[in-house]
């Protein structure tokens, strides 16, 4: 295969995770990346980081429609609790020590995992949102809702889900499993 010995290519990194980085972007060859990250300086510590932002904004957007029931209402009870994680988060992932001590202490590996979901269920939600409508089941909000029950790994109480909600999913995931297609968000025909 041509090329197979070259080094492999630079990639943009945010340098202000790594020790002695300025807040720029720059290309870091991926064979010279440092071993150790300076926690300390994660976007949930200086409010820097575009998914938390955007867990924050989708949250905000759907605040008109919560308690309200129905699948809109439960996404938007379910980014409201995602939200107070997030919050919860803050102070915890601002004490993290910088170096490997973070990386030995089970603690600490508890924070990212937790903080890891809370991005998880950003990441969800601005799919759902960045949606164009031309695929009716992406519109529909009973994939985001099913798919944010993540929350219960937190703790997070999860609201009583619509009935059709499951069913709504379940009947997709049939379809496509009829007609030859991925069960991921783009429902790619599969090789026959």
């Amino acid at each position: 295969m041509p090329g197979r010995d070259r080094a492999p290519a630079a990639h943009p990194r945010r340098t202000r995770l790594l020790p002695g980085g300025g807040t720029a972007t720059r290309a870091v060859p991926l064979r010279r990346l440092p071993a150790q990250l300076d926690y300390r300086f994660l976007g949930i510590a200086d409010d820097g980081d575009f998914l938390a932002a955007s867990l924050n904004g989708a949250a905000a957007r759907l605040a008109d429609v919560r308690g309200v029931g129905g699948q809109l209402g439960v996404l938007a009870d379910l980014a409201e609790a995602f939200v107070d994680e997030l919050r919860a988060l803050r102070e915890p992932c601002r004490a993290i020590p910088p170096g490997a001590t973070a990386l030995a202490d089970p603690a600490w590996c508890v924070l990212s995992d937790r903080y890891a979901l809370v991005l998880a269920a950003a990441a969800i939600l601005a799919t759902w949102e960045g949606q164009d409508g031309s695929e009716p089941f992406l519109a529909a909000p009973a994939w985001a809702v099913l798919a944010l029950t993540l929350g219960g790994r937190l703790g997070i109480p999860l609201p009583d889900l619509p009935e059709d909600c499951r069913a709504q999913v379940l009947d997709e995931l049939v379809r496509r499993y009829r007609a030859g297609r991925s069960c991921d968000l783009d429902a790619t025909e599969l090789a026959q």
